[in-house]
């Protein structure tokens, strides 16, 4: 079956909306982070930035895996457009279990006061209850943004479901302290405008006012739903049961993969030596967002086409992202090779002598970037286990190596043992991802027989 031209100009439309979307954002939460840096104390600020990390992470553990589940099976019970009596069910389900995961981490937010005011008092940092509580709801707002991101690209609503936390939260944050610093700090590089606990309660409204448009859309699409009397509600109950708890567990272990390596650096090496690491991470980031962007796109397209038992779609799209991606990343790195040094040198001189460990890292996430988006088709194709699985090997392996090497070859040591196991991590996953299409037309081979 080819390939019409319509559908290829489609694939390659979204994939334009997604990466332009990403990219704003990138730029956009650069540019965020630098006003708040100079709106606030170098204390201040960098306890805001312990707690952002944290709450970042903790989204994933609120959200419950509910924004991978909503991706999976809103396409399988709900046509795009009007939500039906199945997508909104679904959707209600979710949500639910997203408010009950939330007012257990309001309830555990006094005993996580303790443990963090202990461990900032080793640092000489002062962490107050109300900071903690503010933490908790911004990591239950992150959350919901990511639902409803998933949430609207899985009823074919891309702009919809990008636009209000990729652009809008980052432009309103910049808008806000950038307005702070030039009203009452115009010719001061770093004021004392606001504490940690300020700095997280404005991001965290910023955000809620963003998700208002997503909020009210919902609301709003809610209240046209057909009733359907004959709802399958057991069905759907299990639908969304069926990987609840892998789910779960692949969006607590991939932003934490990324996390480990930082963290142990900064334990074992020198302040210098881990700001140059950070500053070379952060520029490799920029290919992990061609892989979010390309997942955002794409997944939608391939959770519908195996729907519809459409394998040979799949394989197209899965195809076409592989090719955006790898042509994607071989540019940016040709970019690092010529031109990582002086990049580097943006944030300091002295870290144009970690190019090496720049393109080291870039590389692993190129080689990432072109073998597809492989973690959502496996996920789509009901393999989400042994991504589960996997992903928790790699993540160990990258704790023990990175402690490992680190200690023996410095910065250099860490990057190679991040790269390496990505790169492993990606073959392994591309051979049960040959697997998987191999099987499908084997299946549909016998029923065309």
């Amino acid at each position: 079956m080819t390939r019409s031209p319509g559908e290829r100009r489609g694939l390659l439309f979204q994939l334009l909306i997604s990466g332009a979307m990403k990219g704003g954002g990138g730029l956009l939460t650069f540019a965020c982070f630098i006003f708040i840096a100079r709106a606030a104390s170098a204390e201040q600020y960098g306890l805001f930035s312990i707690l952002f990390s944290i709450a970042m992470l903790a989204c994933y553990v609120i959200v419950g895996g509910q924004h991978t589940a909503i991706l999976k099976v809103y396409p399988r019970v709900s046509e795009e457009g009007p939500m039906s009596a199945a997508g909104g069910y679904v959707t209600g389900l979710a949500l639910r279990r997203i408010g009950l995961i939330a007012l257990a981490a309001f309830g555990a937010a006094i005993p996580v006061w303790f443990v963090l005011s202990a461990l900032a008092g080793d640092i000489g940092l002062t962490i107050d209850l109300p900071l903690v509580l503010w933490t908790v709801a911004l990591s239950i707002l992150l959350g919901l943004a990511e639902f409803f991101s998933s949430f609207f690209r899985a009823r074919g609503m891309l702009l919809a479901g990008m636009w209000p936390r990729d652009i809008l939260w980052r432009g309103f944050m910049i808008v806000f302290f950038g307005a702070a610093l030039f009203l009452y700090a115009p010719i001061t590089f770093r004021a004392d405008l606001f504490s940690a606990s300020a700095l997280i309660a404005w991001t965290a409204a910023l955000l809620l006012i963003a998700l208002g448009i997503q909020i009210l859309r919902l609301a709003m699409d809610w209240r046209r739903i057909v009733r359907d009397e004959g709802l399958d509600r057991n069905g759907l109950n299990a639908d969304m049961n069926a990987s609840f708890w892998s789910f779960w567990g692949l969006g607590l272990i991939w932003p934490a993969r990324g996390q480990l390596g930082t963290i142990v650096v900064g334990l074992m090496i020198s302040p210098e030596v881990a700001g140059a690491f950070f500053s070379a991470q952060r520029l490799a980031s920029v290919l992990l967002m061609v892989s979010v962007a390309i997942n955002t796109a794409m997944g939608p397209q391939i959770s519908r086409a195996f729907a519809a038992n459409d394998f040979d779609k799949a394989k197209r799209v899965f195809g076409t992202a592989s090719i955006v991606a790898g042509g994607t990343s071989a540019a940016f790195m040709i970019v690092l090779l010529f031109f990582g040094a002086d990049l580097l040198a943006l944030f300091d001189p002295a870290y144009s002598n970690f190019a090496p460990v720049l393109l080291v890292l870039a590389l692993g996430q190129a080689l990432f970037n072109a073998c597809g988006p492989l973690g959502v088709l496996l996920t789509l194709a009901d393999r989400e286990r042994q991504v589960l699985w996997s992903a928790i090997v790699a993540t160990a392996a990258t704790l023990i190596g990175v402690i490992v090497f680190t200690g023996r070859y410095g910065a250099m040591g860490a990057a190679v043992v991040m790269a390496v196991v990505t790169v492993a991590l990606n073959l392994y996953l591309a051979g049960i991802g040959r697997e998987v299409f191999a099987s499908a037309k084997k299946t549909h081979s016998k029923v065309d027989g």
